[in-house]
């Protein structure tokens, strides 16, 4: 493939400009808990198991791209942790607001060194025969497959690990509160304090494993601002139930297994929660009932209120390094993803030749995904725009491989001609 090694050495050096452009932009408001992380740490803070998937991701295109340009395997994971170890030497002594730590460095060079590997087998992904378009379309399904149930197993309810907290803005030393002020708390009824243990903690953590918790919250509005947390309940200091404050949004935090692996906790938002003026009192209110979550705001005489029914399709939310929420964007999020994981399996499945065979695995991936998957973890099938998104993915893979002959000339795949012919 005689364009493969320019093409690695283009994909190595875009993604080191986005490493460099994502990890070394400060972030002041984060100065005091990067302070206080450990440069020894594996999996740091209470979202330790999220990040150290991020860097892995990061790191993957650099080292595809030195895959490519037919390095050495042990010379790509020496470069990609070489400059990891500058990246997060620059956040310790120059960059305000970074964590570094020895776990970021070992999930950076992981990310590299895996990139590496798979480099010299992209070829064979893009022009595969078609005994291995047969392989990669079943190896394809399963692991998607696999990433749903996990998806919705991760979502069920639970909590993390650890004895329960109970805190309120302006009654912590813990950076970024709510501006304005908190006048109640309380957690199905039951009055939480401003800091400390909260009362019948046992019982509250049997109804974070039910999945029956609802959360009220009493506050008077201040000045609307990027972020600001308003009530946690915390476990270990990881947040398992609470609401924030973005702009005039209010976030409802709510807890799942996921958080005991350190994953991000799924988060809903309500536009319009909070007056554009201070000194407004405000009442919020949501929880979780099973796999519905739901979020209320009241103000000025009027009730504003939304609601979500996980699915097992929302879990990229717990490794979302955007601070995307689970509010008006989620269909859009969740079905351009779900499009990007379907459009290889179609392409794929164009490269068997055999429309037979390809289209029942093309169709276990969709029933099975957005169907089957959901049943059995409790969950409902997958929404309206999930499934179109599925369908057209598959369906736009299938016809990009019809131009199949073109990379037939650049890397000679004997499936380009019968399939392009056929």
């Amino acid at each position: 493939m005689p364009l493969a090694p320019r093409i690695g050495r283009l994909l190595a050096a875009l993604g080191t400009i986005a490493i460099l452009g994502l990890t070394l932009y400060p972030n002041p408001r984060q100065a005091a808990a990067s302070a206080n992380t450990a440069l020894t740490c594996l999996a740091c803070g209470a979202q330790g198991g999220a990040d150290i998937t991020h860097n892995i991701l990061l790191f993957l295109p650099l080292g595809v791209g030195l895959g490519l340009a037919r390095w050495p395997w042990r010379r790509a994971v020496a470069a990609s942790a070489l400059l990891s170890f500058s990246v997060e030497g620059l956040q310790y002594f120059v960059v305000a607001g970074r964590d570094a730590s020895l776990g970021d460095l070992l999930s950076n060079t992981t990310g590299g060194a895996l990139g590496a590997a798979l480099g010299p087998w992209l070829g064979g992904v893009l022009c595969p025969t078609r005994g291995a378009a047969r392989r990669l379309l079943a190896g394809g399904v399963a692991a998607w497959l696999g990433l749903l149930a996990l998806s919705g197993w991760l979502q069920q309810p639970g909590a993390g690990d650890g004895s329960l907290t109970s805190t309120w803005a302006r009654h912590s030393p813990r950076p970024n509160a709510f501006l304005g002020s908190v006048h109640f708390a309380g957690v199905d009824g039951v009055a939480m304090p401003p800091e400390g243990t909260p009362p019948e903690s046992l019982a509250l953590r049997s109804r974070f494993e039910q999945g029956e918790i609802g959360l009220a919250v009493q506050v008077v509005s201040g000045r609307p601002t990027a972020f600001g947390w308003i009530y946690m309940l915390l476990a270990d200091e990881s947040p398992q139930l609470g609401f924030n404050q973005q702009g005039r949004r209010a976030l409802l935090v709510v807890p799942v297994r996921g958080l005991r692996y350190k994953l991000r906790p799924p988060t809903l938002s309500l536009p319009g929660a909070f007056p554009r003026r201070p000194s407004v009192p405000v009442a919020l209110e949501g929880g979780r009932q099973g796999n519905r979550i739901w979020l209320a705001s009241s103000y000025a005489g009027r009730r504003r209120a939304t609601e979500l029914v996980l699915s097992p399709s929302h879990g990229w939310a717990m490794l979302d390094p955007f601070g995307f929420t689970l509010g008006p964007g989620v269909r859009l999020v969740t079905a351009g993803l779900i499009a990007l994981v379907i459009l290889p399996l179609g392409y794929w499945g164009a490269a068997v030749g055999r429309p037979a065979q390809a289209l029942p695995a093309l169709g276990l991936a969709l029933v099975g995904g957005l169907g089957v998957v959901p049943a059995l973890g409790g969950y409902p099938p997958g929404h309206s725009s999930e499934w179109l998104a599925g369908g057209l993915a598959a369906a736009a893979g299938w016809v990009l491989y019809r131009f199949a002959a073109y990379l037939e000339s650049q890397c000679g795949s004997p499936s380009a001609s019968v399939s392009s012919s056929s």
